[in-house]
């Protein structure tokens, strides 16, 4: 990965990607298996309660509920520290690759860790941006048109009440569309916290600034990767499911609850097994992706090439490219700034 220094076109990205995970497949599955293993055991465990939930006399499910409202309480900072742990280990991986250093799965799990106050608040702005603050105001804006249309409805406005549903519809397409530009402007943020050490405020700003430009490419990917990621789970799910099937087609039909419950139980077994096994295999080629976008901006905005071959070349000291790159367009600038700065710098120390 460190030799791929110039513009990719999106077909570039894809197959640099894809040569990536290839070549590290053990690192990256291995590294994203324990934090996918605690969002889909909590997932587990919710399902699970809310199925004995259904099943219970009413004590015990008062006694359930209560169970329920903790297992969220607890799944949400879960969710949010296993993704974050998740996001860094694999951005430090890909990185790590990008620089010549091919990291171990403890070695990415324990950068993520160290740096997890870091990565956590990434990617809790990152939420706040893309789902939090859009979905606190469409509560908002359902309890305030229901409300409304409530109103009309009592006064007999039909047309009134019509005009406010299609007002509602078209507020919640207008959100669909910035949630996708939020996910796409702010994809880029672990990699600028792990490559540039950024907060997690710098780390989004950083990547906001830096989309602008390849939006539409890393929608593209974007888009692939999701519909890569439901294929995989629906083939891995269904011949998971096969010998399940088999079994319930030689069951008579009239099995006993017992079997029944065991049935499904076994389902869901399977039904989460494959998925967590999908999201294992998968979430790296996002991750990866995003790294290969991260540095192929730079090279379009910033000419972040030139700066590695100027410090490979040893014409510059590691930081000092990215200065010159930015003051100058030309090669021969470039190396001319460079030697202007020192030669000053040298004179000023005379």
């Amino acid at each position: 990965m460190s030799g791929a220094m110039k513009p990719f076109a999106l077909g570039e990205v894809l197959d640099r990607t894809i040569q990536i995970y290839r070549k590290n497949f053990l690192l990256f599955a291995g590294t994203a298996f324990l934090p996918t293993l605690v969002l889909v055991l909590m997932g587990v465990g919710i399902v699970t309660t809310s199925m004995m939930l259904s099943h219970a006399g009413t004590a015990a499910s008062a006694a359930g509920i209560l169970i329920l409202i903790f297992l969220l309480l607890l799944f949400l900072p879960l969710m949010l520290g296993a993704t974050a742990l998740a996001n860094g280990a694999l951005t430090l991986a890909a990185v790590g690759l990008h620089e010549g250093e091919r990291l171990t799965i403890r070695a990415a799990l324990g950068g993520a860790w160290r740096r997890g106050w870091r990565f956590l608040g990434t990617q809790f702005l990152a939420w706040l941006f893309e789902f939090i603050l859009p979905g606190a105001l469409v509560f908002g804006a359902l309890l305030l048109f229901g409300v409304v249309s409530a109103m009309l409805a009592a006064l007999g406005a039909g047309v009134a009440s019509a005009l406010v549903a299609l007002a509602l519809i078209f507020l919640v397409l207008v959100l669909l569309v910035y949630l996708v530009l939020a996910v796409i402007r702010l994809s880029l943020a672990f990699a600028a916290a792990v490559k540039e050490g950024l907060g997690p405020w710098r780390a989004v700003k950083r990547s906001y600034d830096l989309a602008r430009g390849g939006m539409g490419r890393i929608f593209l990917f974007g888009l692939l990767v999701y519909a890569l990621t439901a294929a995989v789970t629906m083939v891995i799910i269904f011949l998971a499911l096969i010998p399940l099937i088999i079994v319930a087609m030689m069951m008579d039909k009239s099995g006993s609850a017992a079997q029944q419950q065991g049935m499904m139980t076994a389902f869901l077994v399977f039904y989460y097994g494959g998925t967590f096994l999908a999201q294992v295999l998968v979430k790296p080629v996002y991750s990866i992706g995003l790294t290969v976008f991260y540095f192929d901006q730079r090279v379009r905005k910033e000419g972040y090439d030139i700066e590695r071959l100027m410090e490979q070349a040893g014409l510059v000291a590691q930081g000092e490219a990215k200065t010159a790159a930015a003051e100058s367009t030309t090669w021969f600038d470039q190396v001319q700034a460079v030697a202007e700065r020192r030669s000053n710098e040298e004179g000023g120390g005379a």
